[in-house]
């Protein structure tokens, strides 16, 4: 996911080609950076708007393929005199080549995790890498940072608009918005996720979701599986770690889409509880990936089904388990002409007919789903629609 997120850090330009801050391109067309990186681009005076002629040169050095882009300004959020507002979304005329995405994220607190931005200060066109710890937030809603290493640089300025990589939430947790200049101070502040958000909400649709109703099926939030996970690992390392904490650990893991550490954890706890449907229903979704069926090979595919067949054997109201289960079917199995053994389409679908699942927990099933379109989106508007 890091490496995904390095790919996608923009360098912004003026019109003679000198770099005047960075950015970060959200989705496939957005970008997002701060007001004042665009205003020094583009030459604008403090009280001066872009207008939605003029263009803005750009690239994404650490991308696959280099190419140089061409954006306008579609939202315009001012520096204010309270310090707040100073952000810019950006439209590319073309969508780049590479197609990586690294989700957004947001959380009540950030004190204390680790940080990682890439800018591009005086002398340094190429950019350079910067690290610390994330403290609290500041009257005006933006996140204090601090470079608590003695060497290696430190946000200064040629860093704003960079992303900032949250290592413990794996994903995008603002975007740098200042630098301490008074020397011996290696400090410098973010905007946070939900401030752009806030201000800019299409944004909002990037944010980091559980997969299928992960949350709501367990009975826990995401704050307290972390909140959980945080009073578990506090522990002496010497105590025994119960099979609840194993099921926490992994489901949260799964949460950050830490596919690979959701996968190795969920089989320890299902060695101590082989029998908990659950289990195998968060194993198949970690075994998933976040992919379309389609995509998968049929080792994998012939993998995840006996998951979620496992889930169904120790509880037939599994109906998350039997949905997916349905989309494997058929995204992948006939849609390949493969024959798959019990239970067929029409076994499962006696399995939700017989189930209990209300209507909210479809729509939050869809809205969550990794599979948003498709049969299974199609199966589950068809029960909305019923009586």
């Amino acid at each position: 996911m890091f490496q995904n997120f390095s790919l996608l850090i923009a360098r912004v330009k003026n019109s003679s080609g000198k770099i005047r801050g960075a950015g970060f391109l959200v989705g496939e067309k957005f970008v997002i950076t701060c007001a004042h990186v665009v205003k020094d681009a583009l030459g604008l005076s403090s009280y001066e708007q872009p207008d939605s002629d003029q263009r803005l040169p750009l690239d994404f050095p650490l991308a696959d393929q280099v190419t140089n882009s061409l954006a306008k300004v579609i939202f315009w959020s001012p520096p204010r005199p309270d310090g707040s507002g100073d952000i810019a979304g950006l439209e590319l005329l073309e969508n780049p080549k590479q197609s990586h995405f690294t989700s957004l994220v947001t959380a009540e607190n950030f004190w204390g995790h680790d940080f990682q931005a890439y800018g591009f200060p005086v002398n340094h066109d190429e950019g350079v890498w910067a690290s610390g710890v994330i403290r609290a937030k500041k009257a005006n809603g933006w996140l204090q940072v601090e470079d608590t290493k003695v060497p290696g640089y430190q946000i200064e300025p040629g860093f704003s608009g960079s992303p900032v990589w949250n290592k413990q939430l794996m994903g995008v947790c603002g975007i740098v918005v200042a630098g301490e200049r008074l020397p011996g101070y290696k400090a410098g502040a973010i905007i946070p996720t939900d401030v752009l958000i806030r201000s800019w909400p299409i944004l909002g649709q990037f944010v980091l979701k559980p997969p299928i109703c992960l949350g709501e099926l367990y009975g826990k939030t995401y704050q307290d599986l972390i909140n959980e996970l945080k009073l578990y690992t506090s522990r002496s390392e010497n105590s025994k770690q119960l099979p609840k904490d194993i099921l926490t650990t992994g489901l949260y893991q799964l949460m950050l889409r830490n596919f690979q550490e959701a996968k190795n954890i969920l089989k320890i706890y299902l060695g101590f509880e082989p029998t908990n449907a659950y289990g195998w229903y968060a194993l198949a979704l970690a075994s998933l990936m976040d992919n379309r069926p389609k995509l998968l090979t049929r080792d994998s595919a012939l993998l995840i089904r006996n998951h979620l067949v496992n889930a169904l054997q120790f509880d037939k109201t599994q109906i998350h388990a039997a949905l997916l289960l349905i989309s494997l079917d058929i995204d992948y199995f006939k849609a390949k002409g493969f024959r798959t053994p019990s239970p067929t389409i029409a076994e499962t679908m006696l399995i939700i007919e017989g189930g209990k699942i209300t209507k909210s927990e479809l729509r939050t099933l869809i809205s969550f789903s990794v599979i948003p379109e498709g049969p299974i989106a199609n199966l589950i508007n068809l029960i909305l629609s019923s009586n």
